[in-house]
């Protein structure tokens, strides 16, 4: 009966990664979030989830089955400071002709500020989301070794994009400013694969692969009446292809109750590629051309390269409890992020060093732990027309987990919190860095200057300046099968 149930536990992960589409950059974000060490997971970390954060760590896993239930609540905050009177951009733009003729003035068609579709700052960047993981570990050869699948599906909606413009450009649209490194990117499901070997006693390696997905969308639409464009035909092809981005593991342990680990995770990202193909009804399209085409790319999830380094001491008790401590350091290159419109930011980003340190105690059948962690933000101050929301995070967990005896099979749960502060964060726009969207300009008609011209015009969202701050709350229980 137990061998049947293994089998039907890895079938069923098997048939899941199918339709799982990439991985999930909520588990950078709240770490192994059903550990009770979830911060230190790439040098502590037990369960099916080291497949990801270490797959060196699968051949000191057992034969387990774990289903994992997390709600991480977030409540974050953005706030808008006043606009400076004359900022905003009249109706007269329609009439106005930029001093010094249109190819010397206006390039962008801004929208009068009272006719925008969405007011400013109406998005609320606050967000709840519910996930369900599904994880084995498998090992072989007396531990020597090791299989992991760690799938993480979220509840509400299995994939989320929602591109957005971090300029001027977003008045078209929301009006608002976002969290760069939150919003869809918690909305991501993801399959892990890991495999890991011991060839000595004191040395283990791991490597594993990571699901993702890329999607071409090609629309082609005829208008058969431009003035009534409510009538159009259509027709939308999409292809969504997937591929494998590995990440590799090391454990060794020089003497016994030391362990120091190193992980390598390469730089990844979700992208949609398409064109639009546009048709009107008598219509002189260039030379060599039946319609008009519109490319567009977006990149999805962005992770960057990432290695890290920890080191652990594990001090064992006949009798008493036991103890263990961890530090992890991890290093980010978000110096080559792309933003969801596939760009690289401007200004640049900075590369960032996460620290995380954690304890555990246990005693018996029962296991307490402690984590805590600094993560800076690779985001400079942008003064400029970019609106890159992002804060320095303090984070602190507590877990517990215990576990029983029923014939051959051990059942275990536990519970987990961990709360993320947003260190609260001021940017002042210098009005000098902000393009003019309604430049000095005469009328059309009368040639005279239009007076609401004068001075600097924008509707930015983020422009004179905001704040941004918040916090990220994770409720986890977590239960799990050893054979």
């Amino acid at each position: 009966m137990t061998s049947r149930l293994r089998a039907l536990v890895f079938g069923v992960l098997v048939v899941l990664s199918s339709a799982v589409v990439e991985a999930a950059p909520v588990l950078e974000i709240m770490g192994a979030a059903n550990s009770i060490q979830p911060f230190t997971a790439r040098v502590v970390g037990t369960g099916a989830a080291v497949s990801y954060f270490n797959p060196a760590l699968l051949p000191y896993q057992p034969n387990r089955f774990g289903l994992d239930f997390l709600a991480a609540l977030g409540r974050l905050r953005i706030d808008y400071e006043s606009r400076p009177p004359g900022s905003d951009i009249s109706a007269e733009i329609y009439d106005a002709l930029p001093v010094g003729g249109e190819s010397a003035g206006r390039s962008f068609r801004p929208l009068p500020t009272d006719k925008l579709r969405s007011p400013r700052g109406h998005h609320d960047p606050s967000q709840t989301d519910l996930y369900l993981a599904i994880g084995s570990t498998k090992p072989f050869l007396d531990g020597r070794l090791a299989f992991g699948l760690y799938a993480l599906f979220p509840l509400q909606r299995f994939q989320a994009h929602r591109p957005f413009f971090n300029d001027e450009r977003e008045q078209y649209f929301s009006n608002s400013l976002r969290f760069e490194l939150f919003e869809d990117r918690l909305e991501i499901a993801g399959f892990v694969f890991g495999f890991g070997g011991r060839p000595l006693e004191w040395l283990s390696l791991g490597a594993g692969l990571t699901l993702w997905s890329s999607t071409v969308a090609h629309t082609e639409l005829f208008v058969p009446d431009a003035g009534n464009q409510q009538k159009n035909e259509i027709n939308s092809t999409t292809e969504i292809t997937f591929s494998v981005v590995p990440h590799f593991g090391l454990s060794v342990s020089p003497w016994r109750g030391l362990r120091l680990t190193s992980t390598v995770h390469l730089a990844a990202q979700s992208g949609v590629d398409g064109r639009s193909d546009l048709q009107f009804w008598r219509y002189d399209y260039p030379e060599g051309e039946s319609s008009l085409i519109k490319d567009f790319e977006f990149a999805y999830g962005y992770l960057p390269l990432r290695v890290s380094a920890g080191v652990a001491w594990f001090e064992e008790q006949e009798e008493g409890p036991s103890w263990s401590a961890a530090l992890s350091v991890l290093w980010a290159m978000w110096s080559d992020y792309r933003d969801r419109h596939k760009g690289k930011t401007d200004p640049r980003w900075s590369d960032t060093v996460t620290i995380a340190a954690s304890g555990e105690v246990s005693f018996r059948e029962h296991r307490a732990g402690l984590s805590l962690s600094w993560v800076p933000t690779p985001v400079p101050e942008s003064r400029g027309r970019r609106n890159y929301v992002d804060n320095d995070r303090v984070g602190v967990a507590l877990g517990w987990e215990s576990s029983f005896d029923l014939g051959r099979v051990a059942i275990g749960g536990g519970l987990n919190v961990q709360a993320q502060w947003l260190i609260p964060r001021r940017v002042v726009k210098d009005p000098t860095l902000i393009p003019d969207e309604f430049p000095e300009s005469d009328h059309v008609l009368t040639g005279e200057r239009i007076a609401s011209s004068i001075g600097l015009q924008s509707n930015n969202p983020g422009y004179p300046g905001f704040r941004s701050s918040g916090v990220i709350v994770g409720l986890g229980a977590s239960f799990h099968l050893e054979f």
